[in-house]
């Protein structure tokens, strides 16, 4: 080859690195932007669409320290079952052998105890344990439920089914703070809710006690989320996309 071939090659081959080197820099201020402290306003509105449309029923068994309301004279007792059903255009709560009218709304309000402190769907049936308060309202003829969650109790429901347990670590961190900021960015002032609880946002199927690394990853990232320009970017992903980012 004759060395003027060679030394443009080289050059070239420089010139190419240093590219690849300058548009690694540029993304560097995105990725070491300032964590969000989520936890100051972290609590999010999940719609559980994923016990059904049409509901006229739903059943709980309590796992923690629960009341309805936040009354206190009428808290639900651990290992307790409640049911709510929407009868003649009200909501009732039967609990404790009792049957109460709650009107178009009920809260099963949390409270702060010993251990994971949540409820576990029964009927319609979700194995995990979801750990907020679960609002219950009338919406088109049906029960509609959304969960009052703190952020990272959320995102121990979303990266075990997003991704898997069995992944990485590091892929699971990337995922739970690709997925805090998601999250934090859909949060609204207003409506119903914040989120659904499918892939129409992220998949979020409550706590499992078995899924340690999901836990860790989330743990290990707690409260940070990516900014751009002072805002939560957007930070979309997707297993499958039809290769319209290809």
């Amino acid at each position: 080859m004759d060395p003027t071939n060679r030394g443009e090659g080289r050059l070239k081959r420089w010139c190419a690195r240093l590219l690849l080197a300058a548009m690694v820099l540029s993304l560097f201020p995105i990725l070491t932007a300032p964590a969000a402290q989520a936890d100051t306003d972290g609590m999010l509105r999940v719609y559980l669409t994923r016990l059904g449309s049409n509901l006229k029923s739903i059943t709980v068994k309590i796992d923690g320290v629960y009341t309805l309301n936040g009354d206190a004279a009428k808290t639900l007792k651990k290992g307790s079952s409640v049911k709510v059903t929407l009868e003649g255009g009200s909501l009732y709560v039967s609990y404790d052998g009792k049957k109460e009218k709650a009107g178009s709304n009920v809260t099963l309000k949390r409270h702060k105890g010993s251990g994971n402190n949540g409820l576990r769907f029964t009927s319609p049936s979700m194995s995990n344990l979801f750990c907020g308060d679960l609002r219950l309202s009338i919406a088109s003829g049906s029960i509609r439920p959304v969960l009052n969650i703190y952020v990272e109790d959320y995102l121990y429901g979303v990266g075990g089914y997003e991704m898997s347990n069995s992944y990485p670590l590091e892929a699971l961190k990337a995922q739970a703070v690709a997925a805090r900021t998601y999250a934090m960015r859909k949060k609204k002032s207003s409506g119903s809710y914040d989120l659904v609880d499918n892939t129409n946002d992220q998949v979020f199927k409550g706590y499992n006690p078995s899924y340690a690394n999901v836990i860790k990853a989330v743990d290990q990232t707690k409260n940070v989320c990516l900014t751009y320009n002072g805002k939560y970017a957007a930070t979309f992903y997707t297993a499958s996309n039809g290769g319209q980012t290809e």
